[in-house]
């Protein structure tokens, strides 16, 4: 299966179980959603990105779920089986519904 946003061969669409063991591999990525492995010819290549619906604005509290955009942050893990490893997070940025708030959009 070819990701149409990277063209990359995905190795496997994470279902069940094996995302329980990505996260004995990779304990750092608790609390994240797993979408795909790819290989990339020489790394591997995690696609990821945060469960909560909701997120509380950093100027005031307020909870949000509203989303203004998103982005993608490249990190990267220690090597797996010889191999470098990035995880690609995806990132959203939420509008604050506080009127009074200063704070008119934030990021997770």
């Amino acid at each position: 299966m070819k990701n149409g946003r990277r063209g990359a061969i995905v190795l496997h669409e994470l279902i069940g179980r094996e995302v329980g063991l990505l996260y004995i591999l990779f304990p750092r990525l608790r609390g994240l959603v797993l979408d795909q492995v790819e290989d990339l010819g020489g790394r591997l290549r995690i696609a990821a990105r945060t469960a909560a619906e909701l997120v509380a604005c950093r100027g005031c509290g307020t909870p949000s779920a509203r989303v203004h955009d998103r982005c993608w942050r490249r990190l990267q893990d220690l090597a797996c089986g010889g191999r470098p490893v990035q995880v690609e997070l995806e990132v959203r940025r939420f509008i604050c519904g506080n009127p009074a708030c200063l704070v008119a959009t934030f990021a997770e």
